[in-house]
């Protein structure tokens, strides 16, 4: 099964979260303005089927129910990571698992900076 690619983007000059960003030039190739931060899609939903994308803050209610942790790619694959300290890296091992049950998403670190406070 192969993972769906898809971006978000945080404008910068509009404050906002774009999901439909893509901008294609005349050779057809993905053009990002200077003024947007991207990021990628994990190909992996949370609990309740809503996409996990990077910079996104979730909370796993299984394995550390009071940590916060945010969404980041690691060169090799995508890991969440605690907010407070930046231990406990955990790595996404089953992609094809499209759903995770244990997995919360609570916001991101752009529309909601405050959850990134201990």
């Amino acid at each position: 099964m192969s993972r769906e690619i898809k971006f978000r983007a945080w404008d910068k000059n509009n404050n906002k979260m774009v999901y439909s960003g893509k901008k294609y030039t005349n050779g057809g190739l993905l053009d990002w303005f200077e003024d947007e931060d991207l990021m990628q899609y994990t190909g992996l939903k949370d609990k309740n089927g809503k996409e996990i994308y990077e910079g996104d803050i979730v909370k796993d209610k299984k394995n550390h129910p009071r940590m916060k942790l945010v969404v980041k790619y690691e060169g090799v694959g995508f890991s969440i990571k605690d907010i407070k300290n930046g231990d406990c890296q955990i790595l996404f091992y089953n992609s094809s698992c499209r759903k995770q049950e244990n997995i919360e998403i609570i916001g991101n670190i752009y529309e909601n900076p405050e959850l990134l406070k201990g």
